[in-house]
């Protein structure tokens, strides 16, 4: 299973770019083979990230994972001749993959039951605000 499908790639880029960059001359169509590899590689690629923070595989793939697995793929697939906008979206697309498996940023699960993160304070001795010294001056009032 693909984070992203082959109609995921025709929805956001247009049947036009991808026979531009995916079609098999032999048989005068779209080469199923080549767009499902770049598929499957970029599900190798956001695995290696997200089962930082998740665990694999995945009931549902958010959209985000959908956006990013597509942003990834079209680049595979112009691997010979890549667009900037291709260029700069796998960039950004690889960036956020970072950010998540970092915790920078959070990698929602709809069917996850998300209360919120925890949180965890550590103190120390010397953190402590009111001390002999700093409530020497203090004076009740009378």
């Amino acid at each position: 299973m693909s984070y992203s499908t082959q109609q995921d790639l025709v929805d956001r880029f247009g049947l036009a770019e991808l026979e531009r960059y995916a079609w098999d001359d032999d048989n005068d169509t779209l080469s199923t083979v080549q767009i499902q590899r770049a598929l499957s590689d970029t599900k190798e690629v956001i695995d290696v990230y997200i089962s930082q923070v998740v665990q694999l595989p995945l009931a549902t793939v958010p959209a985000i994972l959908v956006a990013i697995s597509s942003d990834i793929a079209r680049l595979r697939l112009q691997e010979t001749s890549p667009l900037d906008e291709a260029k700069e979206r796998h960039k950004e697309a690889m960036q956020l993959l970072k950010d998540m498996a970092s915790g920078k940023a959070a990698l929602y699960l709809p069917d996850q039951n998300n209360q919120g993160g925890k949180v965890y304070a550590q103190r120390g001795i010397d953190d402590r605000q009111f001390t002999r010294e700093t409530l020497s001056s203090f004076s009740w009032p009378s």
